[in-house]
């Protein structure tokens, strides 16, 4: 075997473990970074700042009937969330989070009319499915979770979040809804009265929030994550009474209420400064072969 031979045969495995190595590392301004640990020794090694957004969909309300027979119900109704949370970093493993959250939380009141049930009759029909039936409450929250990581990938995690929620209602003391309907003869007729307290009677309330879902590291080394989101309640801190009049028919009247539990889908940026820990990790190398060259 001739010298080329050699040469060109330890090469090709010279090149081989290079292309390795380098696979497994990042490569920063001069500092060598392992890829495999990046979440572990950049990522995950200082707190998190992050702001989180959620769809929700409420159960439905809670109707029980005492006197009467008029058909009333309720079902899951949208709502909204927005949150900042801080992430207190144990490990790559595991997390702290504390925040506030603002949320709307939907509940409604179905009901439907046919315009020959009154005399005079109705000018039409009425049905006050969707929109027409969403009622929204203002829901603050202090959640405190928390967060427990499987990393299977360089960049990609799993996650699970739990704990507890202190929860503030911004409702009214007194809330009502009506529906009032306009009949053939220019008169109205006022049907349906819903009249509760939509504020837990100006006491917080606990409730148990679950997130789980998917985390990508994104190229500015920041975090976005995917989750399935739902929240436990066992205070309906909505609670009251409701009323269907028909002319010339027995009332029909009962207890309504919600507890604001939900489910939804969400998404969080998490800001993580690994940026910074990276550029500190430069200026300390630099430093260090500034005083090794002296």
């Amino acid at each position: 075997m001739s010298m080329f031979d050699v040469l060109g045969k330890y090469s090709v495995w010279a090149g081989l473990l290079f292309g390795l190595v380098s696979s497994n590392c990042l490569h920063a301004q001069g500092v060598v970074l392992n890829k495999n640990d990046f979440l572990k020794d950049y990522v995950f090694k200082g707190n998190h700042l992050q702001v989180s957004l959620a769809r929700l969909e409420s159960f439905r309300a809670k109707l029980k009937r005492e006197t009467g027979n008029y058909p009333a119900k309720s079902s899951l109704s949208p709502g909204l969330l927005l949150g900042l949370r801080y992430s207190i970093n144990r490990s790559n493993k595991i997390s702290w989070l504390a925040g506030a959250e603002a949320m709307l939380l939907g509940r409604n009141f179905k009901v439907r009319f046919d315009k020959d049930e009154f005399s005079p009759p109705l000018v039409s029909d009425y049905t006050n499915y969707g929109n027409r039936a969403l009622l929204l409450d203002m829901v603050l929250s202090v959640p405190v979770w928390a967060e427990r990581r499987w990393i299977y990938n360089n960049r990609k995690y799993v996650f699970a979040q739990s704990g507890i929620r202190l929860n503030f209602s911004l409702g009214a003391d007194y809330d009502t809804y009506s529906i009032t309907l306009p009949n053939t003869a220019s008169g109205f007729y006022e049907i349906v009265k819903v009249n509760v307290t939509a504020n837990n009677e100006a006491r917080p309330w606990l409730s148990i929030p679950i997130n789980m879902g998917h985390a990508w590291l994104l190229g500015n080394n920041n975090i976005i994550q995917l989750g399935l989101y739902s929240n436990t309640s066992f205070t309906r801190f909505v609670k009251g009474r409701y009323e269907i009049a028909l002319p010339g028919q027995p009332a029909t009247t009962g207890k309504y209420s919600s507890s604001g539990s939900f489910f939804g889908v969400s998404l969080h940026y998490v800001f993580t400064s690994a940026n910074y820990r990276i550029r500190k990790a430069y200026d300390k190398e630099i430093s260090e072969d500034d005083t090794l060259k002296k």
